[in-house]
Parts: C-alpha cells; sequence; structure tokens
C-alpha cells in the first residue's frame, strides 16, 4: 500500500510543480528552490491526505465487519433460544400427555374393576338365594363360596 501513496504522491506533485513552473517560467533565479520546497509540501500533504483515507478505511471496514459479527452473534443466539424453548414446551407437552394417559388408565381400571365385583356379587346372591331356597344342602355350600 505505501507504494501506491509514494505513486499517488508524485503524480500530484509533478501536477503542482508544472503549474508552479507555467506560472512562474519569468520569475527570479530562487523559482526552482521555491518549486522544490513546494513539491515537498505538496508530497507530504498528499501522504497525509492519502494515509488518512486509508486509515478511515481501514476503520470503516473494521467497524463494518464487527457490527456483521455482533449481529450474526444474536441472531444465533436468539435462534438457540428459541430452540431451547420449543424443545421445553414439547417435554411439558408430552410430560402433560403422559400424565392425562396414565390418570385416565387408572380412572378406567378402577370403574371397570368395581362394576365387575359389584356385578359379580349380585349374581352370586342370586344364585344363592335360588339354590338355598331349593335344597338346604345346596343353600349351606353356595353360601359358603359367595360368602352370604
Amino acid at each position: 500500500m505505501p507504494h501506491y501513496i509514494h505513486i499517488a504522491a508524485s503524480v500530484t506533485s509533478a501536477v503542482f510543480g508544472a503549474l508552479c513552473n507555467l506560472n512562474l517560467s519569468f520569475s527570479t533565479p530562487n523559482t526552482s528552490k521555491f518549486n522544490r520546497r513546494f513539491k515537498r509540501i505538496v508530497v507530504v500533504i498528499v501522504e497525509a491526505v492519502v494515509i488518512a483515507i486509508v486509515v478511515v478505511v481501514v476503520v470503516v471496514v473494521v467497524v463494518i465487519v464487527i457490527v456483521v459479527v455482533v449481529v450474526v452473534v444474536v441472531i444465533v443466539v436468539i435462534v438457540v433460544v428459541v430452540v431451547v424453548a420449543l424443545v421445553i414446551v414439547v417435554l411439558i407437552v408430552i410430560v402433560v400427555v403422559v400424565i392425562v394417559v396414565v390418570v385416565v388408565v387408572v380412572v378406567v381400571v378402577v370403574v371397570v374393576s368395581s362394576s365387575n365385583s359389584s356385578s359379580n356379587s349380585s349374581s352370586s346372591n342370586s344364585s344363592c338365594s335360588t339354590s338355598s331356597s331349593s335344597t338346604s344342602s345346596t343353600s349351606s355350600s353356595c353360601c359358603s363360596s359367595c360368602c352370604c
């Protein structure tokens, strides 16, 4: 990059030197001394301007890169948080569904077993009562089997 700075400074110096020679060609013998000083000043100014432009461009590029990196990091963090939240919601839904299924199964089992036991006891009692009315020996065996 400094090579380009010197080229730009030399071109600018040559242009200003040519303009200076045109304007001061009928001047005193100190004109060439003035031209050399003027060229040096122009070279220094052009180098300073080019360096300032390069520094500004580099700073702008670095700031843009930093902003892009920060934006990408923020987007990645947001995506990770959303994914984790979705996983947590799915797990909660699965747990709730499992709990509901277990409760429904337990209720169904309890209802079915209680209805079966009441139905069995009423049918046993009816058979006992019909048997007991027919003979007494059957009645005692029936009562012992159905606990009447």
